[in-house]
């Protein structure tokens, strides 16, 4: 058993690893792509894009660890009794070590998203102290203007007496018709998962990661407030509002998001645009699936291979 859970939490990570490298160099290259295709797609699009590491290498290492498998996907080798087999490390201090580091990660991963929960859900302790409730949002009562949604699970939209007084009715509906976007869309927790995705890349793709994140996410509940109102009154109001909340201290910057971003000109220009955004047909997104599929077939039998002889390689090495 524990050679087993060992080689089994040995080869997951290092499927992991290679892939998280693999995506890492990739990214650069394709970047523009998700932000050339409806923002509503392409935030989706960039979550399962890197979900993909640590959920590809899941499967092909489950699919590793199948024997009746090989015979279908693993080209023929023999190993003494030459029957259906997969990849074992026979060292106990190394199957140990797979089976720590693997906890290590998985449990560093948990922290981090459990960190990231606790802080929000302080934070909406914090709000309920100075929040009343209004006619679809939460009224805060506050000198400084601000606008956001708050939560991953049930999230709220919250704006400020001070938001309100300098808004028109007309602004006021466009922001909601924006911040209810995020609610349906589930965006705050869009943006954590991508967050502990991305935990292994190095601080400035990450980052970066997160920045397309963000402003995908917000494209596309500005595309839904385009529904309801016209593109230009969306992009005018995200203009007049924008000036509002950079024209307070910088003190505040936490609590005026979405509205007062550096991406601000990025969203305006989309809006005007709006038309050239298209969606991707569902051929195309099956076509992907599909070569995802076919790749991760092909590669069971090298990758069987090459476990194996990396297994040996360390087990020579540590003895």
């Amino acid at each position: 058993m524990l050679s087993l859970a060992g080689s089994f939490s040995l080869v997951w990570l290092l499927i992991w690893l290679v892939l998280s490298c693999f995506f890492g160099l990739a990214y650069p290259l394709i970047r523009n792509y998700f932000r050339r295709i409806h923002p509503g797609q392409g935030s989706a699009l960039l979550l399962y894009f890197w979900s993909g590491p640590a959920l590809l290498s899941l499967v092909t290492t489950v699919l590793l660890f199948i024997a009746p498998l090989e015979g279908l996907a693993v080209s023929d080798h023999c190993h003494g009794d030459c029957g259906d087999h997969v990849p074992l490390i026979n060292s106990p201090w190394l199957a140990g070590a797979g089976i720590c580091l693997l906890f290590a990660l998985v449990a560093g991963l948990a922290v981090h998203f459990s960190l990231s929960l606790s802080r929000g859900i302080k934070m909406r302790r914090q709000l309920k102290l100075l929040t009343t409730q209004d006619q679809g949002f939460q009224r805060v009562n506050s000198a400084v203007a601000a606008v956001f949604t708050l939560g991953w699970w049930q999230p709220e939209v919250y704006v400020s007496t001070a938001l309100l007084s300098h808004c028109q009715q007309q602004d006021l509906s466009v922001i909601l018709a924006h911040e209810k976007a995020h609610l349906t869309r589930r965006d705050n927790l869009a943006l954590l998962l991508v967050k502990v995705f991305t935990f292994m890349l190095p601080r400035r793709l990450q980052q970066d990661v997160l920045a397309d994140m963000h402003l995908l996410c917000e494209q596309a509940c500005d595309f839904a407030s385009a529904k309801r109102h016209k593109p230009v009154q969306v992009a005018e109001t995200l203009v007049r509002i924008g000036r509002l909340l950079k024209s307070q201290h910088t003190g505040h910057a936490a609590v005026t998001t979405h509205f007062d971003g550096s991406d601000l000109e990025l969203r305006v220009q989309a809006l005007l645009d709006i038309s050239q955004r298209k969606r991707l047909a569902g051929w195309q997104l099956g076509f992907l699936l599909g070569l995802t599929l076919i790749l991760l077939y092909c590669a069971l039998s090298p990758l069987h291979h090459g476990v194996e002889w990396l297994i040996e390689l360390l087990e020579t090495y540590g003895s």
